[in-house]
């Protein structure tokens, strides 16, 4: 006889993070322009952040620190 084994739903405790990736499910979080005003890991940059950032969009960190990486080569978007 064959056992039926019952599978969980995917949760956040059981999805593997591998298969996270390789779906390209983006798991990042997003912040307001404020957010990132504040945030310890632009303190040094925050002039640049508040030019480049437009009011009520959502950003993730990545995102901003590309726009900032290509503002300082001169790139505009």
């Amino acid at each position: 006889m064959q056992e039926n084994k019952i599978q969980e739903p995917a949760t956040h405790k059981n999805v593997d993070n591998k298969v996270l990736r390789e779906n390209k499910v983006s798991t990042e979080s997003k912040f307001s322009k404020e957010q990132l005003l504040a945030a310890k890991c632009f303190e040094n940059r925050r002039d640049i952040v508040d030019a480049l950032l437009v009011q009520g969009k959502q950003y993730t960190i990545k995102e901003v620190q590309q726009k900032i990486e290509n503002f300082m080569k001169g790139k505009v978007e």
